[in-house]
């Protein structure tokens, strides 16, 4: 339905504007569209409608829209004075039509038809005329005309949170205290150990010292082996000499 008014309106324009121009009668010019041009798929019904209810009301329909021009109204283009008169009347009496679908096809129709920049002209004085015949229906939709409303779900907003950190404190444990002994074993030199020697555990001297200890002045280092007697000095020691005799004589 929609599309074949779009058709009746396009047909409707141009027999508004034979109209203007030629000064016909209607009841010729909608005889010659309906033989002569193509008809088949516009609503004939509505296209009569246009063309014979439209300059019927021609006084009261630009009254919708005198003031809001810049000119008179004899000065404005034939073509676009007639989508002024297709858009005010459907915008008072065929309140079936939203006030934005009347707005859209006389936008079309300028395009189609009128001059480069005719489109905006028509688009802005029809939205001032769409508040005047139709206020309640224009102050209840509020939206942006050309928009659409979106069918997508509001974006989920995530919030991050930081964790607070948790420091962990050890206290250090005193260490037990040690006896006596312990301490002093501890405290002793330790030893470095040498196979070669028969105790492993006693302390390295200098070198030249003696190894139970310093040597005496003018000593003689001696061995352990056994003594010519077949006895063994336990300190590793000589032994002592027998008193010298004297010869007689």
């Amino acid at each position: 339905m929609s599309r074949a008014r779009t058709q009746a309106r396009i047909r409707a324009l141009q027999a508004l504007y034979s109209w203007q121009i030629a000064q016909q009668d209607l009841i010729d010019i909608e005889q010659y569209y309906l033989t002569e041009q193509d008809m088949e798929k516009a609503d004939h019904d509505y296209f009569h409608e246009l063309l014979f209810t439209i300059p019927a009301q021609r006084t009261a329909l630009e009254q919708l829209f005198a003031d809001l021009l810049d000119r008179p109204v004899d000065q404005v283009d034939p073509v676009e004075l007639a989508i002024l008169w297709i858009g005010s009347y459907e915008l008072q009496t065929r309140l079936d039509i939203p006030y934005r679908v009347v707005i859209n096809e006389a936008v079309e129709l300028a395009k189609r038809f009128g001059a480069e920049q005719g489109h905006r002209f028509i688009n802005g004085l029809l939205d001032k005329v769409a508040a005047r015949a139709r206020a309640s229906e224009v102050g209840t939709d509020q939206r942006p005309r050309g928009t659409r409303p979106s069918s997508k779900p509001a974006p989920k907003v995530t919030v991050k949170t930081k964790r607070a950190a948790t420091i962990t404190t050890r206290t250090a444990e005193p260490k037990p205290e040690r006896a006596e002994g312990e301490r002093e074993r501890d405290e002793r030199p330790k030893t470095s150990k040498d196979p070669r020697r028969g105790n492993a555990n006693r302390p390295q001297g200098r070198e030249g010292e003696h190894k139970g200890g310093p040597r005496p002045q003018g000593a003689r280092p001696h061995s352990k082996g056994p003594h010519k007697d077949g006895k063994s000095d336990a300190r590793g020691e000589r032994p002592a000499r027998p008193p010298r005799k004297d010869h007689e004589g």
